[in-house]
């Protein structure tokens, strides 16, 4: 292994792939990293002992899975939930899916127009609840225009050469 430094962070690196295998952050704390040469599984190993590992799968009957998806993503985190996150076939996010304190699935699922816009994201949901949704509007130059929520909030977005001012009205 090499050891580099970035900013104020010292990296080590594996030999072989190049992958980082520790890291020493500014106050001296140590993560210690394992990946597989493809970056299919990476854990890691907080400086508090807490250990996250998130893995890559095909999708293969996994019942959370909405129709399109191709793969996903698994993660977990010592003394938290596990979580997936839905990708299409190109890298778009289509669902979230965490669990409740009863190990129940709750999902946010995202929808996309025909240049990669979002243009719906559904508020966290259980199956078989009503699903509401955000809905975002875009002008010709695929600029956020409007957001409209299910609770009647509306976010306008307008645009000069410098900012991008947002306005809230409630219904």
């Amino acid at each position: 292994s090499f050891p580099t430094r970035r900013s104020s962070d010292l990296h080590t690196y594996d030999n072989d792939y190049g992958n980082v295998i520790s890291t020493i952050d500014y106050n001296q704390f140590e993560t210690h990293g394992n990946t597989d040469p493809f970056e299919i599984t990476v854990e890691k190993t907080m400086p508090d002992g807490l250990k996250n590992v998130v893995t890559k799968r095909w999708v293969a009957n996994n019942k959370h899975a909405p129709q399109t998806a191709m793969y996903y993503c698994w993660e977990k985190t010592t003394g938290s939930a596990e979580t997936m996150t839905f990708f299409s076939n190109n890298g778009k996010k289509l669902r979230e899916v965490t669990f409740g304190l009863n190990g129940e699935p709750v999902y946010v699922d995202m929808f996309y127009d025909d240049v990669g816009n979002i243009v719906a994201e559904s508020m966290p949901y259980i199956a078989g609840d009503d699903i509401q949704n955000v809905y975002y509007i875009y002008d010709k130059n695929n600029r956020l225009m409007e957001e409209l929520h299910p609770d009647g909030l509306v976010k306008n977005y307008s645009y000069n050469k410098l900012q991008r001012t947002i306005t809230t009205t409630s219904a």
